[in-house]
């Protein structure tokens, strides 16, 4: 006898298509599908895992199974989320919430990021936005000896733009390494994105520098797990 998973995807699938499934409303039960499809829980719960792994399906603790957010597109070149015109496309309005523009000590960024002994560093911190939902928890380190103090109001605006002005080096002048690393939201950045705690997150940390490899930013960019997924571009 064939297996019948195959056929419960199908069907599900199907349904997603012609909209009976939606977004934020839960699917029907194991129970309901076993006796659907006739078939065992063992049976249903393969086509669901087989699902929540594709990526078409996500189970919520205390809850059920739900239909995963479709997710946004991002190059991973792309760090400006004000120039990005894919996210002007998606959301009418892009804003910033800066929550702390700080000098700090700091000696282990300082050496660790920046090769520089006993520097202070300014850290930022910020949050950017699509029509008021959270996309980005940013924080962001530069060394002083290289800039002048930044100021708050400023750091509103794009920060190529705070660094072409401190810095005094264009944005074609200078190159990126970014380093991908899935974790999950502790309760401080759950509550800046508005996600639950321990939820997926992707963060990206940005280590930029000049053409004489002189490092002169680095950046920690939390975005929610379910939101987005990002391709690279040779």
């Amino acid at each position: 006898m064939a297996a019948k998973y195959p056929e419960i995807k199908k069907y599900i699938l199907e349904q997603i298509d012609n909209g009976k499934f939606k977004e934020d409303v839960m699917l029907p039960s194991e129970k309901e599908f076993t006796e659907l499809f006739n078939v065992s829980r063992m049976t249903v719960r393969r086509a669901f895992d087989d699902l929540i792994q594709d990526g078409v399906l996500i189970r919520k603790r205390s809850s059920g199974l739900f239909l995963a957010k479709k997710k946004m597109s991002r190059s991973m070149n792309q760090i400006s989320v004000s120039k990005d015109e894919q996210l002007h496309k998606i959301f009418k309005q892009l804003t910033v919430k800066v929550l702390e523009v700080k000098v700090i000590d700091d000696n282990y960024i300082a050496k660790e990021y920046f090769n520089l002994e006993q520097e202070k560093i300014i850290r930022v911190k910020r949050v950017q936005l699509g029509d008021g939902q959270p996309i980005v928890y940013e924080k962001i380190y530069l060394p002083l000896k290289y800039f002048t103090m930044v100021k708050k109001e400023e750091c509103y605006q794009s920060f190529e733009n705070v660094i072409e002005k401190h810095f005094l080096i264009k944005q074609q002048e200078l190159s990126n390494q970014i380093i991908v690393e899935a974790k999950v939201a502790n309760k401080k950045t759950s509550s800046l994105l508005q996600i639950p705690i321990n939820s997926p997150i992707l963060q990206l940390k940005i280590i930029a520098k000049d053409s004489s490899d002189k490092i002169y930013y680095y950046g920690i960019n939390s975005y929610p797990g379910d939101q987005f997924v990002y391709c690279g571009e040779s």
